[in-house]
């Protein structure tokens, strides 16, 4: 057999081995190891331990229960991995525990502590587990220099956790929430994070005075947001070294006749008064815009756009909301919750999935007098409504004095429209408006907006 011929056969015999072998993989457990009391390690020859120091050896493929206090647990930048359930490592009840430097997945809960105090979580890796990490009524612990990414649902949740540190951490692509404090927690601090591309970035949840300093919050679904029902849910201490897509957090409480800067990216305006929003574009947040416990001030010719609520009002009252473009939004163009006496004119409402939720049946008013709102859903929610010989105007008005509409089909320009408590939306065209006796009321230009006529009225449209 010449080489050649040898080289083609045993090329062959060896492929047809490598087909036929077994393939063998690492097994991996799926047991407990406890780091006892009185100090001893079960269920595992890969922690070796010096004094109330634990660090791994290798990497580990079960859950770990610290049951000892005044420790710490050193990966060595080994690896801690599941089965996509249970608990990587378990700190309940445990005081001044150390976790550092293990890479942590496939876990229902990657770091869980509940009832916890004065426990440090540094240098970790926490990713791909359902939620990365969860403290609950746990206070006093600090999460500080870890990745936490790529986890199901939140990277950080608090539940009913107060005074505690997420300090320069790096929180990306976590399904739902970056970081969620929710349901009593307060006093915390948020300080330095990078949070991108989750779901949510940060969002506080139904409790106060949580302190937040140099976040970079960017390419989140949302990137911030705070709810809350009553005012001290919503006094938090958050300045403008926090950015959304690299814009301001103008977070501001007790504030009075001031009007908040063009560059802000998000804006929240708490028990506050006399403050001018204007000319912004908020967009990709819980709130474009919060008012909790506001009065008259006034929400001028902004693009709130891509949130899940444009503007979210919460007890606020007297204000005015004109001009403004609100639209796709994802839950409501405007929510109200026990918000009384505001007033929203000369507004777009397109295409939000719902273009206002009320909550508590709030009084409020839904045109000057003269002019109202347009809304994209108008066709949708009366389909029933019908033209008025052929003049443009619709017959049917809805509970939020929603106009008339105007046909988008026909030419509108240098044509005569009269008006008797009726109203129109007008496109791209100038108008002049004239009373009963000939004068002029008003003349400007307009853009896809709506007009509400309260009084007998000639409206003459020119190009």
């Amino acid at each position: 057999m010449d080489k050649l011929l040898f080289r083609r056969v045993l090329l062959l015999s060896l492929c047809a081995l490598l087909v036929t072998a077994p393939i063998f993989r690492s097994v991996k457990a799926n047991g407990i190891i406890y780091i006892r009391a009185d100090g001893t390690v079960d269920g595992t020859n890969k922690i070796h331990r010096d004094g109330n120091v634990y660090t791994f050896t290798d990497d580990i493929f079960d859950s770990i229960v610290v049951e000892k206090d005044d420790v710490a647990v050193d990966g060595a930048g080994y690896g801690l991995q599941g089965t996509g359930i249970g608990t990587g490592i378990n700190l309940m009840g445990r005081t001044n525990v150390t976790v550092k430097n293990i890479e942590i997945s496939d876990f229902f809960y990657g770091i869980y502590l509940n009832s916890s105090l004065n426990n440090s979580l540094s240098s970790n890796n926490v990713r791909g587990n359902f939620c990365g990490i969860y403290l609950s009524a746990s206070s006093n612990n600090t999460i500080i220099g870890s990745n936490i990414t790529k986890n199901d649902s939140s990277g950080v949740w608090f539940r009913g956790s107060s005074n505690n540190d997420i300090t320069e951490n790096r929180i990306i692509e976590n399904g739902q929430d970056g970081i969620w404090l929710s349901s009593f927690s307060d006093n915390n601090e948020v300080l330095g994070n990078i949070i991108r591309t989750n779901g949510y970035g940060i969002r506080l949840d139904d409790y106060s005075n949580n302190m937040l300093r140099n976040n970079d919050l960017r390419d989140n679904g949302c990137n911030f947001g705070v709810f809350g029902s009553l005012l001290p849910e919503f006094i938090q201490d958050i300045d403008e070294s926090n950015t959304v897509n690299g814009k301001p957090i103008y977070y501001w409480v007790n504030m009075q006749d001031v009007t908040v800067p063009f560059d802000a990216g998000y804006v929240a305006l708490v028990n506050c008064s006399g403050i001018t929003v204007k000319n912004l574009n908020l967009s990709s947040n819980g709130q474009g815009l919060l008012l909790a416990n506001t009065t008259e001030s006034s929400i001028i010719q902004n693009n709130i756009t891509n949130n899940i609520h444009g503007i979210y009002l919460c007890g606020s009252s007297n204000n005015t909301v004109t001009w403004n473009n609100i639209t796709k939004n994802l839950a409501n163009g405007i929510y109200l919750y026990y918000s009384q006496n505001n007033t929203f004119f000369h507004n777009n409402f397109i295409s939000n999935t719902n273009p206002v939720y009320d909550v508590g049946a709030s009084s409020n008013i839904w045109d000057s007098g003269v002019e109202g709102n347009h809304w994209s859903n108008y066709e949708d929610k009366y389909p029933n409504a019908t033209e008025l010989d052929s003049s443009g105007i619709w017959n049917i008005r809805s509970r939020w004095k929603q106009p008339r509409q105007l046909s988008t089909s026909k030419s509108v320009h240098n044509s005569r429209v009269s008006i008797m408590d009726h109203s129109a939306i007008i496109l791209d065209c100038n108008f002049v408006c004239f009373n009963h006796q000939k004068e002029a009321i008003s003349s400007t230009f307009i853009r896809n907006l709506t007009f509400y006529l309260t009084n007998q009225a000639e409206m003459w449209i020119v190009n």
